[in-house]
């Protein structure tokens, strides 16, 4: 049996609303050469009554393990797919048509030398304001990183760099492709290579959201503490400045004004970029959206980050994906 072209690995945890969809849209792709690893990490809804159903399919796999995180999933993954290229999709994403063959485009393109492909993460929900601003903010503007929800590496790179870090709990396609840089590999971002998930659509739902996604920039700062820079530390020490201010308002008089001052600056220091996202869709609401909505992702980033240092917790080990983390429980996977 020839090996295929490219794999593509989803991880899963309790998907089982979104895990059908996710699948389906990678087989519509209709690719020669095609593999499907689904790793459920756990889960203990339905999504193995879901996923299931999809066993007859050509080039199918489905892998069970007990719930150990998603960079091992993710790591299982890796070992049992067969492709040069491999795709990370999450299972609550959907693959737009054309776009595995756009990954492999840009791998072509790119040389040997390329390590990683980086697609879209575009808004399923996009006619709410909130999750049409959030997919305007994360997909038109130059990033630092792929998404992890839909990014591509050559098999020889990751089994060069060891896989995920085992022992984070998010952030871990961060610090894949940080350690991938650091490789001397190269990397693109391709608007043919694009997935569509459920952005929130509210300023709670984007603050839990983004305040677990701080767990991980706290962990990658452990590993790489040239992310935490002057900017980083300028943003945080102004969330805390503004929280200070507004618990000392009820024993201090001058507090109040310094709360509304220091809240009018983190949200006037986004203008810049609200205007761009106005020249980008010609909707005014953007104008305040862009400030409330960075400001919200910047407060729940700097609390995480505060809860990070108060664990305690601070990790910089980098273990091979073929070795479990201690403590993790049981390793032994069930091939479906």
């Amino acid at each position: 049996m020839n090996a295929p072209r490219i794999s593509v690995v989803v991880t899963c945890f309790n998907k089982a609303r979104t895990l059908g969809p996710c699948v389906s849209s990678i087989y519509d792709q209709a690719l020669d050469g095609l593999e499907v690893v689904v790793v459920d990490d756990g889960s203990t809804d339905n999504s193995l009554e879901t996923i299931s159903k999809f066993s007859g399919l050509e080039n199918f796999r489905l892998l069970k393990l007990p719930h150990n995180g998603i960079s091992v999933a993710k790591n299982e993954g890796i070992k049992i797919s067969r492709g040069e290229i491999v795709l990370f999709l999450d299972g609550d994403c959907v693959l737009e048509e054309g776009s595995l063959e756009g990954v492999l485009e840009a791998f072509g393109a790119g040389g040997e030398g390329l390590g990683c492909v980086g697609g879209e993460v575009r808004a399923l929900n996009g006619s709410k304001a909130v999750a049409r601003t959030i997919e305007l903010l994360q997909n038109e503007f130059t990033r630092k990183w792929p998404f992890g929800a839909n990014v591509a590496f050559r098999r020889r790179v990751l089994d060069e760099l060891g896989g995920f870090d085992p022992s984070m709990e998010y952030g871990e396609d961060a610090d894949l492709f940080l350690r991938m840089k650091e490789a001397g590999y190269a990397h693109a971002m391709s608007k043919a290579v694009s997935a569509r998930t459920e952005n929130p659509e509210g300023l709670l739902d984007l603050f839990r959201q983004r305040y677990r996604w701080g767990k991980g920039f706290g962990q990658l700062i452990d590993r790489h503490p040239e992310l935490f820079d002057h900017k980083v530390k300028l943003c945080f020490a102004l969330n805390y400045a503004m929280l200070a201010s507004l618990i000392s308002s009820a024993i201090h008089p001058i507090a109040p004004l310094a709360f509304l001052l220091l809240a009018a600056a983190s949200l006037l220091r986004f203008l810049p970029l609200a205007l761009k996202v106005y020249g980008i869709s010609g909707n005014r609401a953007h104008l305040i959206l862009v400030p409330v909505l960075k400001a919200t992702n910047a407060l729940a980033y700097s609390l995480s980050w505060l809860a990070h240092i108060a664990s305690g917790i601070r990790r910089s080990d980098r273990r091979p994906y073929a070795l479990p983390p201690q403590g993790a429980g049981p390793q032994e996977p069930r091939l479906a």
